[in-house]
């Protein structure tokens, strides 16, 4: 009967032990299961991060861009460019312009010196072209630009001397809106 009993609970156990193999292998399957499909989501997740990157870097670079362009164009702001200005070797470009500014607004006479930051030519001069190269002028103060645009609209001085000024735009602008590139001769 001892015999029986052993027999009996080694059967009970074998039992047992196949039937929690059997669970166990289920469950082994379903969890390779839900690892490839978790793989899967994993891998679709990457495919869509490394889209989304590559789409943020364009967007970077394009605000980089316009954030340039506007700068650029700010800075323009202050500028305005003086055509029919006569060139001469080893000129004083700077006194040049404002004495020219001087006769316009003779009331700011003393002022032009301090709110006018930097006066260049745009290029050098060719004894091909008749014409001189314009003048670029950056003001210290927006205020006073406006003024000398205004006032420049009827100035006689300009006039006699065929002088323009012209706003100071990007080539990109000037493209865009040929109506602004006009000049302004007094």
């Amino acid at each position: 009967m001892e015999q029986e009993t052993a027999d009996s609970i080694v059967a009970t156990l074998k039992l047992a032990i196949a039937q929690q193999g059997s669970s166990i292998g289920r469950s082994i399957e379903e969890l390779k299961s839900s690892i490839n499909f978790l793989s899967a989501d994993i891998q679709e997740i990457k495919g869509t991060i490394q889209h989304t990157v590559g789409r943020v870097n364009k967007a970077e670079e394009k605000i980089q861009s316009l954030e340039n362009k506007v700068l650029a164009r700010y800075k323009r702001r202050w500028n305005l460019r003086l055509r029919g200005l006569p060139e001469e070797e080893g000129e004083e470009v700077r006194l040049k312009v404002i004495d020219v500014y001087q006769n316009i607004a003779p009331s700011y006479k003393e002022k032009f010196l301090e709110v006018i930051d930097s006066v260049h030519r745009l290029g050098r001069k060719d004894p091909a072209k008749e014409q001189a190269c314009d003048v670029i002028l950056q003001f210290s103060m927006r205020h006073f630009r406006d003024m000398v645009w205004k006032m420049s609209k009827h100035s006689e001085y300009l006039k006699q001397r065929n002088l323009r000024f012209k706003e100071d735009l990007a080539a990109e602008d000037r493209e865009k809106h040929p109506e602004k590139t006009k000049s302004i001769c007094g």
